[in-house]
């Protein structure tokens, strides 16, 4: 085995799944396995051979972290190397152990001699066994000899590939969590491309009402809305000053599709994204008005206007709604705003409608 067959495997899956029967035949064992330990505990088998994908699942699963030659692996001075572990684990331990008399004995098995080690990373830790059966020979010099000589980069490429994995469910959880909020979301650049999104998303922009992906770019069938949408996301994005903003999206009939708001995404290794949230138009929340003034202590007044601007009206709109001037509204704006601690009328509107609905 050389090292292009390891490094093959880093984006090659055939390559990698075969990768634990070519440690085996290149050490003389009879099986082989490789998994990964997520720092939360969980794991998760990487490749193996000889036993079925449900055995070896069970054992990574339930078994492997209490065996001996696991807890012979984690010893100080073992970690982050290639070696004979069966060498550091008494026979009795073995024939004691839960994994033999629950799982290798079950399964009609006698594997008990393993090389192999765990490596340590920062996105967790990567097991390699290699395993001969008790009516065999124990493994000698030269089979130990010629793992470690491929220790160096099975390490790397291990570590690589648990990182990646890291990443995929990382990527999973995140998608899980967006998936169970009550608005389609999406990850989008300061260009409109759209990065991830939830299945709702998926739906919404799936049916074309209104929204929809132009060569991966989130944007509107309606130009003004495709402009207003545009600029929202430009704001949460830019560089310097980044802010959260809100707009309604039209179908071409003039009736609303959707209200959106984009919101900066804070603390990202990557800078320019947001997080744009999509809700379609639902039946008035009449309990949105009295909440306002519960959370933010607002007058009636204060509290009408920031569901008329949430609503899409502009201030002279909301001045006609209610026989009032242009100027008292946006006076009383100014008020609504320190009282909300937000500084532009856009986050009035985004905080509005980022207010959980209630469903009566």
């Amino acid at each position: 085995m050389y090292s292009e067959d390891i490094y093959a495997a880093l984006t090659d899956d055939e390559v990698f799944a075969d990768l634990p029967q070519r440690l085996a035949d290149l050490t003389g064992g009879r099986s082989a396995a490789i998994y990964w330990r997520h720092p939360c505990g969980d794991g998760e088998v990487f490749a193996h051979s000889y036993f079925s994908d449900e055995q070896i699942q069970t054992y990574v699963g339930s078994y492997a972290p209490q065996s001996p030659w696991h807890q012979a692996a984690l010893k100080p001075g073992r970690i982050n190397r290639l070696w004979h572990i069966s060498q550091d684990v008494a026979d009795r331990a073995v024939l004691a152990s839960d994994v033999w008399n629950e799982w290798i004995r079950p399964n009609g098995d006698d594997t008990f001699y393993t090389i192999g080690g765990v490596f340590d990373t920062a996105w967790g830790r990567g097991s390699v066994g290699i395993n001969r059966g008790r009516s065999q020979s124990e493994f000698d010099d030269t089979a130990v000899g010629r793992l470690v000589q491929v220790g160096g980069d099975l390490q790397r490429m291990l570590a690589i590939r648990g990182e990646l994995a890291a990443r995929r469910r990382e990527c999973g959880v995140l998608r899980a969590t967006l998936d169970t909020l009550g608005y389609a979301a999406l990850h989008v650049r300061a260009d409109g491309r759209v990065l991830a999104l939830n299945a709702a998303a998926e739906g919404l922009l799936r049916r074309g009402d209104g929204l929809l992906l132009a060569a991966g770019r989130l944007t509107a069938r309606e130009a003004e809305s495709a402009a207003r949408l545009a600029a929202i996301v430009s704001a949460a994005t830019r560089a310097r000053d980044p802010g959260a903003g809100a707009t309604r999206v039209l179908r071409r009939d003039g009736s609303v599709a959707c209200h959106v708001t984009a919101t900066p995404l804070v603390g990202v290794s990557t800078p320019s994204r947001a997080l744009v949230l999509l809700r379609e138009p639902v039946p008035a929340d009449t309990s949105l008005d009295r909440r306002l003034r519960a959370l933010f202590d607002l007058s009636p007044a204060e509290a009408g206007i920031a569901v008329g601007l949430a609503s899409g009206l502009t201030p002279r709109e909301v001045a006609e709604q209610r026989g009032v001037s242009e100027g008292t509204v946006r006076s009383q704006v100014k008020t609504l705003m320190a009282k909300l601690g937000v500084h532009r009328q856009a986050e009035v509107v985004a905080l509005v409608v980022g207010l959980p609905p209630l469903r009566t």
